[in-house]
């Protein structure tokens, strides 16, 4: 489990997972206006995909991996 705020986009994550293993992420928007999209790939695949627009929305992405 991580948590990072103040990150300059874009931002990539990339790490190792067990096959099966439960993933999820989220990202905020921090401003009155814009958008913000959270991408889960796997194997080079997107796997999900979330996008928000507006004042200080959330995009979550979540899901097992294939076992």
């Amino acid at each position: 489990v991580s948590q990072y705020s103040d990150v300059e986009i874009p931002w990539v994550y990339s790490g190792k997972f067990s096959r099966g293993a439960f993933v999820y992420v989220s990202a905020q928007n921090q401003g009155y206006t814009g958008s913000v999209v959270v991408e889960i790939y796997e194997d080079g695949d997107l796997f999900r995909r979330s996008e928000s627009s507006g004042s200080f929305v959330i995009a979550t992405a979540s899901g097992s991996l294939r076992e």
